[in-house]
């Protein structure tokens, strides 16, 4: 894997011996470790790397693997609730946040793996390719290095001007015909001295250590040319290049068929990416005792505005066949309620809230982003 190749910094790597400057360099050692310490399971002698960032992760015992690619770094808005990795069916993976023991089928707090992954996947691959906001980010990088040569700067002179004045203090305090008074004086003013060199020291031995992104140049070229590559990556090499460059995944149910999924980047560049998604086969938890004693009391009789003010999480499609399923006959022709007969009230409320066109979601899967430069629809 380029990221983890010692190839690219000199190394050479024969019958398991390391050979150190044999070749020209074509990336420097610094931005080299950091990926590589990033990224590799092991050092380049075969031991495990323990330098290795990884992050940990809820997992159900009975579950058995499933294929997902953000299943490391995916979190719900609510810290008490992890979002799981689950087979529905036997052979469709989700998403899912569940609070209680109902099946994943049933609640609508879930979204496929499949479809997540490859919003993802695409959003990845266009900040990799994107060479516009790859300027940016050199700009950038110019930009914070300036600052930390310019502060770098002050403290040195402020650390020159204090080194200065304890030697002036101390050639003093060796002169024997100081008074006590005075004596105690200059050892006070050299104990504050001191004290103020030793901040400084601490304040440039930090600036020295730097910030990730200052050796993130010739990172990001690395990664750049991992793209065209993608597709052909087994999904634990694409595993490591989520965790390089994603801080979290944000996934958020909204109604029973729109969630948000936020996506916050390592790069400081690229920003955070959010997105509605609307999928016409949303879901919602299974009935509950007084959900089935509305439709039985109310379906009969009352108008649909009142049942889907009710039933805010049904739609008029649902509750019809919830009747049929209780045997419960409409004893009254329904009037137009001016929603979509596919749209739960929250879905309808939150839709024209989010300034869409209700009657237009009709495709299997929307996606619109709500990043200015990212706004589109995409359908599938």
């Amino acid at each position: 894997m380029i990221l983890t190749n010692v190839t690219y910094i000199g190394y050479w790597v024969y019958n398991g011996v390391v050979y150190q400057r044999n070749h020209e360099a074509i990336v420097d050692e610094e931005t080299f470790w950091y990926v590589f310490n990033r990224l590799s399971s092991f050092t380049i002698d075969g031991k495990e790397n323990v330098e290795r960032m990884t992050k940990v992760r809820f997992r159900r015992e009975d579950s058995r693997e499933v294929p997902a690619l953000l299943k490391e770094c995916i979190e719900s808005t609510d810290p008490k609730l992890p979002v799981y990795v689950q087979f529905k069916n036997a052979n469709v993976a989700y998403y899912f946040i569940q609070a209680d023991t109902r099946p994943v089928e049933s609640d609508f707090r879930s979204i496929q793996v499949a479809i997540l992954d490859t919003l993802y996947s695409e959003k990845l691959l266009a900040h990799l390719r994107d060479s516009q906001e790859y300027e940016h980010y050199q700009t950038f990088l110019q930009r914070r290095t300036n600052e930390r040569t310019q502060k770098q700067k002050r403290l040195q002179e402020q650390r020159t001007q204090l080194m200065d004045e304890c030697k002036g203090l101390r050639a003093s305090l060796r002169k024997p015909t100081l008074t006590d008074t005075v004596r105690e004086a200059l050892e006070t003013d050299l104990a504050v001295l001191l004290d103020d060199l030793t901040t400084i020291e601490a304040a440039l031995s930090e600036l020295t250590k730097g910030e990730n992104f200052v050796s993130l140049d010739e990172y990001h070229m690395l990664l750049t040319k991992l793209a065209p590559q993608w597709e052909k990556l087994r999904l634990e090499k694409r595993k490591m290049l989520v965790q390089a460059t994603t801080k979290r995944v944000i996934f958020e149910p909204l109604t029973p068929h729109f969630v948000r999924v936020t996506f916050e980047w390592e790069n400081p560049t690229w920003g955070t990416d959010s997105a509605i998604i609307w999928r016409k086969r949303g879901g919602t938890p299974e009935y509950t005792d007084k959900e089935d004693h509305i439709v039985r009391t109310h379906y009969p009789k009352a108008d649909r505005k009142e049942l889907l003010s009710l039933l805010p999480n049904r739609s008029w499609n649902a509750i019809i066949h919830r009747g049929v399923e209780l045997r419960v006959k409409r004893q009254r022709r329904s009037e137009p309620s001016g929603m979509p007969d596919f749209l739960s009230l929250h879905d309808y409320e939150f839709a024209l809230e989010a300034g869409l066109e209700p009657q237009s979601l009709q495709m299997e899967t929307q996606v619109i982003w709500s990043s200015p430069k990212c706004c589109l629809q995409r359908q599938r």
